[in-house]
C-alpha cells in the first residue's frame, strides 16, 4: 500500500501553564477628575474623566480622560512584569492623534513600548496588549492630540509563568498498513540540549533510543505513540501522540449467467468514501470505475477480475476473482487451494504448500501495475520458496494456474 499522501500535523504535546499573576491594576472607579482622587501612587499631569458606560472598559463606568494635548500619565513603581494590557477609546479623535506608551528601569532612560495611531472610535473601544522588558519598573502614557480626545481604562501588569525548562514534541503522519511510519523529535529545550529520546510505538515492540526513528506497523489500527525526552541537564518530558495506520480491504465477487458476468464490489475497514478502478480482464485494463458492473464475454476462457479500492486517506487494496466462461454455457467459479506464509514476509520470502498438483503448474508473481516479477514451475505437491527479496515493498499478486483451474492471491512486502 502506498503511502498517505496528506499530512496530519499531530499535537506536539502540551505542559500545564500556571496562572498568569497582576502585578498592577488600576480600572479608575473612584477617579472623580480631580486631583485629590487620583489612584495612590499615579501621576498625572492633567485631570479628567469619563462618567460613562460609552467612555469606559469593561470594568465599569469611570475612566482616565486624556484630554489635552501631551497629557501624561505614569504608573505607580513595579517589578517583575513582562506584559501590559489597557483599554482606550477615541472621541472624536483624527488618525493623527495618539498615545505614546514607554517603559523605564529608573524612571531616566525610557523606551518606546508602542505608539497606538487611529485610536477606536467604536462603541465598545479596544484592548491592548504589549510586551515589556522584565527590567523595567515605570510605564507612561502621552497623548498626542490633533483633534478629539481619548478616554482611557482597565489598566494591568501582568507576569507571566516562565516557560517550562524542557518539552517533549514530535510529530509524524498517518500511513497506509504496509508503510513505514516516520517519526521526527521536535522536543525543546530552554537551556540545555536534547539528548535522549525513548520511543514507545504502541504495539509492543521493543523501545527505540533514536530521535527520528521509522517503524513498520505488523497489523493496521490506532496506536497510541509516547516520547519520553531529556537534555543534558537531566530535564524529562513525556508526550503521546495517535497515529492511524489504515488497511482498505477490497471485496469482489462475480455472477455468471451463461457468457454475462455480473461483478459487485466494495472496500472496507478504511475511510470513506472510496473510488474504484475494476478490470474485468477483456484486455482494457482498469479503465471501470465503478465496483459494479455487467459485462458479456465474447467468447469462452478463463478470465481473472480486480478491484483496487481507494479510500479517503489515500489507502488502497487490490482482489482478484478468477472464473471460467464454458462454451457449453454451464459456468462455475473454480478456486484452487493453496497457503502461502508468513504473509505479509518481513524478508521478502514466501513459503507456498499448494497439494494435489498437476505436472503443468504454472505459479506467477506479478506487482500492482502487472508486470511479472516471478515465474516458476511446480512439480510436485511439496513446499515451494517464493523469493521476492529484491523487491520493493508492496503488494504483489501470486497466480497459480493449471490445466484446469486458476486464483490469485495477494502478499505484501514488507522489510
Amino acid at each position: 500500500m502506498k503511502k498517505i499522501t496528506s499530512l496530519l500535523t499531530i499535537l506536539l504535546g502540551a505542559f500545564s501553564m500556571q496562572a498568569q499573576t497582576v502585578i498592577l491594576s488600576e480600572n479608575f472607579t473612584t477617579y472623580m477628575g480631580t486631583a485629590g482622587t487620583v489612584p495612590v501612587g499615579w501621576t498625572f499631569s492633567y485631570n479628567g474623566n469619563y462618567t460613562t458606560t460609552a467612555s469606559s472598559g469593561t470594568s465599569g463606568p469611570n475612566s482616565y480622560k486624556f484630554g489635552v494635548n501631551n497629557a501624561t500619565i505614569t504608573a505607580p513603581t513595579f517589578t517583575n512584569a513582562d506584559t501590559l494590557s489597557f483599554w482606550v477609546k477615541g472621541n472624536g479623535t483624527d488618525s493623527l492623534s495618539h498615545l505614546i506608551v514607554v517603559e523605564s528601569p529608573d524612571n531616566v532612560t525610557w523606551d518606546t513600548i508602542a505608539k497606538v495611531y487611529d485610536l477606536p472610535i467604536n462603541l465598545t473601544g479596544q484592548t491592548f496588549k504589549f510586551g515589556m522588558q522584565n527590567t523595567s519598573q515605570y510605564v507612561r502614557f502621552i497623548y498626542k492630540k490633533s483633534v478629539g480626545n481619548a478616554a482611557f481604562d482597565d489598566f494591568k501588569l501582568i507576569q507571566n509563568p516562565p516557560p517550562p525548562p524542557f518539552i517533549a514534541a514530535f510529530t509524524t503522519t498517518n500511513v497506509c498498513f504496509g508503510t513505514a511510519a516516520s517519526f521526527s523529535d521536535a522536543s525543546v529545550s530552554n537551556a540545555g540540549t536534547v539528548n535522549s529520546w525513548s520511543w514507545n510505538f504502541g504495539d509492543g515492540t521493543p523501545i527505540n533510543t533514536t530521535q527520528n526513528p521509522t517503524h513498520l506497523y505488523s497489523t493496521a489500527g490506532t496506536f497510541n505513540v509516547t516520547l519520553i525526552s531529556g537534555d543534558n541537564l537531566s530535564n524529562l518530558d513525556t508526550t503521546t501522540s495517535m497515529i492511524i495506520v489504515d488497511s482498505v480491504v477490497s471485496n469482489l465477487s462475480v455472477s455468471l449467467a451463461g457468457s454475462v458476468a455480473t461483478f459487485s464490489g466494495f472496500g472496507s475497514n478504511g475511510f470513506t468514501p472510496y473510488s474504484y478502478l475494476l478490470d474485468i480482464d477483456d484486455g482494457s485494463g482498469f479503465f471501470i470505475t465503478t465496483p459494479n458492473y455487467v459485462y458479456t464475454y465474447p467468447s469462452p476462457g478463463i478470465y481473472t477480475a480486480c478491484l483496487i479500492s481507494y479510500d479517503n486517506m489515500g489507502c488502497f487494496d487490490t482482489t482478484c476473482t478468477t472464473f471460467t466462461i464454458l462454451s457449453t454455457g454451464i459456468n462455475n467459479v473454480t478456486a484452487l487451494e493453496f497457503k502461502i506464509s508468513p504473509n505479509p514476509s518481513s524478508t521478502g520470502l514466501f513459503n507456498l504448500e499448494i497439494g494435489n498438483t498437476s505436472n503443468n503448474t504454472i505459479v506467477t508473481v506479478f506487482n500492482i501495475i502487472g508486470k511479472t516479477v516471478l515465474t516458476k514451475e511446480i512439480t510436485s505437491s511439496s513446499r515451494q520458496l517464493l523469493d521476492l527479496s529484491n523487491q520493493a515493498n508492496g503488494s504483489y499478486f501470486v497466480r497459480i494456474q493449471n490445466d484446469t483451474e486458476t486464483i490469485v492471491k495477494k502478499i505484501v512486502v514488507n522489510k
